[in-house]
């Protein structure tokens, strides 16, 4: 690895912890730039099923998805320091409509020789029947729900935490130890600031009351684990910090051996928008500005360095690289999401 990919993965551990407190991740270690291999054959079901199951190292990781939702109108919620037209022909260079741009929700269940970590929860039943589905497509890939030693909760908005209870109320993961942000924790434990959103305020009002009922759901059976910059979840899988789109929201650096991942959570919400206009604001930031940053952030580093990238909503399964576009202007570009070819 070169003495100037090591210095841009040391920036963007300061960078995304917001006061230094990232992951440095100039490490020995190549972790991001290894590709991904396909899971040993077994007798479980074929990749397709819901869910997207490869090997990282001794790692075995399943993508899986919880479902889509249609957003009926993707400006403002999208690019809304743009225009309409802009964002509409943004959309058009990816061949997709306005009326059919299309929300995936993804989580990852990493199994370690020691560990079985669930990455977020999904929907659960808040956002209606295309959502929902990732205990259901957990146990089509042949993990039990049951047995899932630890669950991380990257931040607390709905799609993520939605699965932390049934519809009944009661605990899905009841003897998963549970992590989250200690920032995360508590701005959303008190009267959380969301200002800068641009959410209309009833949407601002159900964000912040939902979040405060994800938190008793999390501290049911025991406080969870709070956690921050370069913390282990588990040997292999730390956190990096990376503010803005919530102020504790997180992303998870995952390795084994000389292979690794970057698994970013919501950096990006659309690969169609927020991978070529990084500096867009998206609405359900909380600081769009400074998510804007942090986003760029990323993807500069995750295409300068050829990282192995996944996310919550990248289109499923959602596993792949980043590169740069071609920019003749000369003020900074944009980039675009790069897919793995799918492996059965």
């Amino acid at each position: 690895m070169s003495s100037s990919h090591l210095s841009r993965r040391a920036a963007l551990g300061g960078v995304l912890g917001g006061v230094g407190a990232g992951l440095a991740l100039a490490s020995a270690r190549p972790s991001f730039a290894q590709a991904s291999s396909p899971a040993k054959a077994d007798q479980r079901s074929t990749n397709g099923g819901g869910f997207y199951r490869f090997s990282l190292g001794a790692f075995e990781l399943t993508l899986v998805s919880d479902g889509t939702f249609p957003f009926a109108q993707p400006h403002p919620l999208f690019g809304g320091n743009a225009s309409r037209e802009q964002v509409e022909a943004t959309l058009a260079e990816e061949f997709i409509k306005p009326t059919e741009v299309i929300g995936h929700v993804n989580t990852l269940h990493i199994k370690t020789p020691n560990a079985s970590v669930l990455i977020d929860t999904g929907c659960g039943e808040a956002f209606g029947p295309g959502t929902g589905k990732t205990f259901a497509h957990l146990r089509a890939a042949g993990i039990d729900p049951a047995t899932i030693d630890a669950v991380v909760i990257t931040h607390l908005h709905g799609d993520h935490f939605g699965g932390l209870t049934s519809g009944e109320g009661k605990q899905t993961l009841a003897k998963a130890k549970k992590f989250i942000s200690r920032i995360e924790h508590d701005f959303w434990s008190g009267n959380p600031d969301l200002s800068k959103s641009t959410l209309p305020a009833e949407s601002k009002a159900g964000m912040a009351a939902g979040a405060k009922a994800a938190l008793a759901a999390l501290s049911e059976g025991g406080k969870p684990q709070l956690v921050g910059a370069r913390d282990e979840i588990a040997p292999g899988i730390r956190v990096v910090a990376a503010s803005g789109h919530t102020p504790g929201h997180i992303a998870l650096d995952i390795s084994s051996g000389d292979s690794g991942m970057l698994y970013w959570a919501d950096i990006a919400h659309h690969h169609a928008i927020s991978l070529p206009k990084p500096d867009w604001h998206v609405a359900f930031d909380t600081d769009p500005a400074a998510a804007a940053r942090t986003r760029r952030q990323v993807l500069d580093t995750a295409a300068s360095d050829r990282l192995f990238v996944s996310g919550s909503h990248l289109p499923f399964p959602g596993i792949g690289h980043v590169r740069r576009l071609p920019n003749p202007g000369g003020e900074p570009g944009g980039f675009q999401f790069v897919p793995s070819v799918w492996r059965w």
